[in-house]
């Protein structure tokens, strides 16, 4: 995880990896291979948008995945 300020706010970026193996599948060994990248900035007061991209490898194809992601979150507010 980096962080580096545009226009005075933290900006975040992130990568992982993960690694899934072991499992059987009706007689098929699957194991996963999951990567991804995002990007997180504050935009108004306790709102932080993100935005990203994941993408899983499979050894059974059916459960490849590419997608992007997004997220909104809010943190909690103080009286």
């Amino acid at each position: 995880q980096v962080t580096a300020q545009v226009a005075n706010k933290p900006l975040t970026l992130s990568a992982s990896y993960a690694r899934a193996d072991g499992g059987m599948l009706l007689g098929v060994e699957r194991s996963e291979r999951t990567y991804s990248v995002s990007a997180a900035y504050p935009i108004w007061r306790n709102f932080r948008a993100s935005v990203g991209y994941r993408k899983t490898d499979s050894t059974i194809d059916y459960f490849d995945v590419s997608t992007p992601t997004f997220g909104l979150q809010f943190s909690a507010i103080q009286f």
